[in-house]
């Protein structure tokens, strides 16, 4: 469905490369009747970002749109961006809306309402205090972006948001568009549903790169809340509880500089501590 999104929309010139990671699903033959306009290839990965890397090797056009398969261009949306891009030739990149969709298990799709758009400007102190909301599958950038700041990182499995917050600290500018670019679909077999726990200890590292103390502590304490909502501790994304008889977590936070993995594992550890001590209960949180 993604690439019968795109299709449509095509313009002569546009090109479309698809990276498959040596599926044994039938993709390779799916796609060898395609038209020429897609360029595939189907060999071994280390992982998603491994992919488009090896598939930004082959860019020959202007703009670069990365589009996950489980997703959908919104109708229309190559029009709206060359019609930005056309308005706003100074633009490097720019920042599009997109309309989430659950897959049930019967078969049924739950549609919510495109996501929230933000006011202001869109920078990396806003994005790490969580003020701006956005969908990296909605995101298109000029290639020289691209070329200028180099590969997604393979080690961790938020390399898109590691990526923008990286060409935001470099000073590339982020646009954004109220137009609806992207159909986001979500299921049980999504990627980041199933690994959101290493999702979310990747995410700490990347703040701990990228943030200060402000930002950590509100994604640290995001994380509480859902544990409060949660059915228990042990429930909690990224954590174990073990309950002990006695248990004191002893941290020391530096007041400046650049935090540390060690540093966000000990706010975690401190604020976890609190929020434990403040409904009653006496044990030990651990970080794997």
């Amino acid at each position: 469905r993604c690439l019968a999104s795109v299709l449509p929309q095509l313009a002569p010139g546009d090109r479309v490369i698809v990276q498959d990671g040596a599926s044994t699903d039938g993709t390779a033959a799916w796609l060898a009747p395609q038209p020429v306009c897609v360029d595939w290839r189907s060999e071994p990965d280390d992982g998603e970002y491994c992919a488009i890397n090896t598939a930004l090797q082959r860019v020959q056009t202007d703009y670069v749109w990365f589009l996950p398969d489980d997703d959908e261009m919104q109708d229309g949306a190559m029009q709206a961006v060359r019609r930005w891009f056309a308005d706003n030739p100074d633009s490097q990149v720019v920042v599009g809306r997109g309309r989430m969709v659950e897959d049930l298990p019967d078969g049924r799709e739950f549609s919510a309402a495109p996501t929230p758009h933000f006011d202001g400007e869109f920078t990396a102190p806003r994005i790490l205090r969580g003020e701006v909301s956005f969908l990296s599958p909605a995101i298109v950038l000029r290639a020289d972006v691209l070329r200028h700041m180099g590969t997604f990182r393979t080690d961790l499995m938020c390399a898109d948001t590691e990526y923008w917050l990286r060409c935001l600290q470099a000073g590339v500018r982020f646009d954004k568009t109220d137009a609806v670019l992207l159909v986001y679909h979500w299921h049980t077999s999504n990627g980041t549903k199933l690994k959101s726990r290493d999702l979310w200890l990747d995410t700490v590292r990347v703040y701990a790169q990228y943030g200060d103390r402000e930002s950590l502590d509100r994604l640290l304490g995001k994380t509480l809340t859902a544990m409060e909502n949660s059915e228990s501790l042990a429930t909690a994304p990224a954590l174990s509880f073990r309950p002990l008889f006695t248990g004191q977590v002893m941290v020391a936070v530096p007041t400046g500089g650049q935090m540390t993995a060690d540093t966000v594992a000990s706010l975690l550890l401190m604020r976890t501590q609190d929020h434990m001590t403040s409904h009653g209960l006496i044990g030990e949180v651990q970080i794997s």
